[in-house]
């Protein structure tokens, strides 16, 4: 649920042991404005942990936030992310907690109690992941509008597939855009070497809604354009 234009866009809650970036959450800005959120409050469950924004804190005009509990961690894994404000003192919990944001008149903006288990997605319990946002604008109380999308997750940049995925020795990146998308979809995809290659999308059942690619690509980079003017509306994914 959310009163303004910052919404929680993801929760790193339990990081893999060979990512100490300590807990962190991104906030995003969905409104064209610069924001000032000088003493608003993050809390988790427990109403005597809360963390006070400084004074003079600003959240650019579509763009993000990052609020971390260990800050020299954080910006030991990502060193480009010059966003961040911290630390705070408590931890939020692998067996599920909540990420609560209040402005600075202590009205509460928006939150979202998460859980480690099954609906809500279990990878980011220790496994690599984070909890990412699918889109901005979804209800961010529901768990299905949540992901593992990016291996360590994707602070300060949008909640889209992007990285290094590795099968057999094929190394391929793969990314999407518009996003969210209307009439038409394109697929990007950059593979280092010749490959048989398919892509299959599944709607967010588990379904398949066709087979978007079947066949041999070469090396290079790929843009596969999509109408997808008759598609229904909802959260698309792509297997490859």
């Amino acid at each position: 649920s959310n009163s303004t234009a910052i919404v929680i866009n993801e929760i790193n809650y339990n990081a893999a042991d060979d990512q100490e970036t300590g807990d962190w959450v991104e906030l995003y800005n969905t409104s064209g404005s610069n924001l000032d959120l000088s003493d608003w409050i993050m809390k988790d469950d427990d109403d005597t942990h809360s963390f006070v924004f400084p004074s003079e804190t600003v959240i650019e005009a579509n763009g993000f936030l990052i609020i971390t509990r260990d800050e020299a961690d954080f910006l030991a894994a990502f060193p480009d992310v010059e966003t961040t404000v911290g630390d705070f003192d408590f931890g939020l919990s692998g067996n599920g907690d909540a990420v609560r944001l209040y402005d600075a008149d202590e009205v509460l903006v928006d939150e979202v109690y998460y859980l480690s288990e099954d609906p809500w997605p279990t990878s980011p319990n220790g496994e690599g992941f984070t909890l990412e946002l699918l889109a901005p604008e979804l209800d961010n109380s529901l768990p299905e509008s949540w992901a593992p999308i990016n291996a360590n997750g994707s602070p300060n940049r949008e909640n889209v597939p992007v990285g290094i995925v590795e099968i057999g020795n094929t190394y391929f990146e793969l990314s999407s855009y518009p996003n969210p998308f209307d009439n038409q979809i394109n697929l990007n995809l950059q593979l280092e070497e010749s490959a048989q290659v398919s892509i299959v999308l599944y709607d967010q059942n588990g379904k398949v809604v066709k087979y978007l690619q079947q066949g041999y690509l070469n090396a290079g980079e790929h843009v596969l354009v999509y109408d997808s003017a008759q598609w229904t509306s909802g959260i698309y994914y792509a297997k490859v």
